[in-house]
């Protein structure tokens, strides 16, 4: 049985939705926008990023929800 980590199955969803969007819009998609709870500690918010560097985005930006 293989086992993934949260920034490994994160990082499938990511890259799944980054398929999603370059297919819709016809283009590289680089950036990205995360929303996440706003109580997320600093090794969450990092565990999230590292997932979109994963996915394979260059750039990625976090806000909390409100």
């Amino acid at each position: 049985m293989q086992t993934f980590s949260v920034e490994e199955v994160t990082a499938l969803l990511l890259g799944k939705l980054k398929l999603m969007a370059e297919q819709v819009l016809g283009q590289a998609v680089g950036k990205a926008i995360i929303a996440i709870p706003m109580r997320f500690n600093n090794d969450q918010k990092q565990a999230v990023k590292d997932a979109a560097t994963i996915a394979g985005f260059d750039e990625v930006e976090l806000i909390g929800d409100a």
